[in-house]
């Protein structure tokens, strides 16, 4: 049985995967990873050991956790790109490669999830149950796109409100986040 989506968002688990689990309890759970931000060939600076790595990736790259200063997880993020339904742990997620910040937006509605949406310049985000942040592309071809039909980049949900970026908490602080559906 898989993890929800429902579960994703408000909790940031993924089968195996979740907030505040060391890298030796991760590791106990999946195996060492196969993958890691920063593990040649990927963008920016090279980590040669998944032990150096602050990100390490499972699920054919679908999913990834990040470890703070302490090794302890902070947040577990979600590459839909990456997604394939028809595999573990997805079975059953409401969507996957291709996904459209409409597409969120449309699911958190229908199944009662508050979130706010925001901008930071050109950048459109959702942040669903106050540490779930949904995050596009602006552009397609060099294009802008309208907010609610940018392709989803990546989803993260943090431990903390603390663990949001910048732009995010101060956002809240702002509004409240009174500009959102059914956040409080």
């Amino acid at each position: 049985m898989s993890a929800s989506f429902l579960e994703y968002v408000r909790f940031g688990r993924i089968e195996g995967l979740q907030l505040g689990l060391t890298r030796t309890e991760v590791s106990e759970k999946l195996g060492p990873p196969n993958n890691w931000i920063g593990k040649p060939p990927m963008f920016g600076p090279i980590v040669p050991t998944a032990e150096e790595a602050d990100v390490w990736l499972y699920y054919h790259d679908a999913a990834g956790i990040r470890f703070d200063e302490r090794g302890v997880s902070d947040c577990v993020n979600v590459y839909p790109e990456s997604i394939d339904l028809s595999l573990y742990p997805f079975l059953g997620w409401p969507f996957g490669a291709g996904a459209k910040m409409l597409d969120v937006r449309r699911w958190l509605i229908g199944n009662g999830v508050s979130f706010l949406d925001g901008h930071l310049g050109d950048e459109y985000y959702i942040l669903a149950e106050r540490r779930c942040l949904v995050v596009c592309f602006p552009y397609k071809d060099g294009q802008s796109v309208p907010d609610y039909l940018r392709k989803i980049v990546m989803m993260l949900v943090v431990a903390d409100e603390a663990d949001l970026p910048d732009f995010v908490r101060e956002e809240l602080e702002i509004t409240g986040g009174r500009n959102g559906y059914g956040l409080s």
